[in-house]
Formats: structure tokens, C-alpha cells, sequence
């Protein structure tokens, strides 16, 4: 009760501030956490779908956001738990490589659920359990940067923008600056990539 009364009063802000889509991680960090057990997982499933159609309820979609350290780790599974209906997904290129998915294939396969995307890269695919799962793990105790500016590490995003072309997305697309040492570089560098690169695939 006390998750579903929060996030109502999320779901009435955004409706009233005219949003379309409400972003959940769905469960807490993997430290301590995690993973959760099939039971767990059921239960986090029926929790989105009943957020799902509260959303609905106002005329908003409520879409999945996984974190690399989440305690849903096999977020395809969970994916498939939820009902496509009402729960939709929000793909983070990062997040979702680190986990060790690709992230065409990934989005080949639940196209029809994804209604946005956090578009940041990353130097790090399929990053050990070490890794990514000690406290705090999203941020690395030596100052080294997790995530990058699109083009500036291992992901295709080229050919994301291909299927985002074949499947006429025409949702958001968030621009994601996690961990910069330096924001303006990092927008500057984003959009030149993004009008030089990506653009003439699919504006």
C-alpha cells in the first residue's frame, strides 16, 4: 500500500504537468538485496502491473528502467512477467550492456515495449559480478567513469538507430551525462555525434 499511495502521487504530478511516461526501477540495489527468487520476482511483476493500470487509469504508460546493480537482474524474465498492456519498458544502452545484454538484440526482440530510451555508452560490457555489484557500485571507488558520450565507447548505436528506424519509434530519447568530469564537453561532444553520426540514419 505504501508503494502504490507514492506512486500515485507521482502519477497525479505527472498528469497534471502533462507527461506521458512514468520511469520505475522496480526493485533496490542487488547489494544486500539481491537477486530476488522467482517469488520475489512475481511479486515486483504484480507491483508494476497494478502501477501499470493506475497509470493507465490517467492516460500515462509506466515503463521498467533496469540499473546495472538493480535486485531484478534477469530483467528479460521480469519483463516477460509483466503485462504488456500496461508496463512498458525504458531501455538504458548502458545499464542494459553492462548487465550483459545486447542491446540490438534487446531491442529487436521488445520493440513493442520499449516506449524510451537513456542513450549513454560505455567501455564496459558484461561487466563481472564484482564489479557491478558491490555498495555503491555505480560509482568506482578509483574516479574511473562508467559511462560515456554515444560514440565515445563500445556500443553500436548506429545500428540502434537502424531499428529505431525499421520500427518508426517516434518516442523520447534521453541523453544521459552519468559520472562527466565536464557537462559542457560532454553536451557538446553528444550533439556533434548525434548531427553528424546519427542523424542522417533516422531523425
Amino acid at each position: 500500500p505504501g508503494i502504490f499511495a507514492y506512486e500515485q502521487q507521482a502519477i497525479d504530478a505527472l498528469a497534471e504537468c502533462g507527461g506521458i511516461n512514468l520511469i520505475v526501477q522496480p526493485a533496490g540495489q542487488y547489494y544486500g538485496t539481491g537477486p530476488l527468487d522467482e517469488e520475489g520476482l512475481k511479486n515486483v511483476a504484480e507491483c508494476m502491473n497494478t502501477v501499470g493500470r493506475m497509470c493507465a487509469d490517467k492516460g500515462l504508460a509506466v515503463s521498467i528502467h533496469n540499473e546495472f546493480w538493480c535486485a531484478v537482474y534477469d530483467h528479460e524474465k521480469f519483463l516477460e512477467m509483466t503485462d504488456p498492456r500496461y508496463v512498458y519498458y525504458c531501455l538504458d544502452t548502458a545499464q542494459v550492456a553492462i548487465m550483459g545484454k545486447d542491446i540490438l538484440n534487446f531491442y529487436d526482440t521488445y520493440h513493442d515495449r520499449v516506449q524510451y530510451f537513456h542513450i549513454k555508452d560505455t567501455t564496459y560490457i558484461d561487466a563481472p559480478d564484482e564489479k557491478r555489484f558491490g555498495a555503491g557500485a555505480e560509482f568506482d571507488e578509483k574516479g574511473a567513469r562508467w559511462f560515456w558520450e554515444p560514440g565515445g565507447g563500445l556500443l553500436d548505436f548506429k545500428g540502434l538507430w537502424e531499428l529505431m528506424k525499421k520500427y518508426n519509434h517516434k518516442g523520447w530519447i534521453g541523453i544521459e551525462s552519468d559520472g562527466t568530469p565536464d557537462p559542457l564537453s560532454t553536451i557538446l561532444l553528444t550533439k556533434n555525434y548525434i548531427d553528424t553520426v546519427l542523424d542522417p540514419i533516422y531523425k
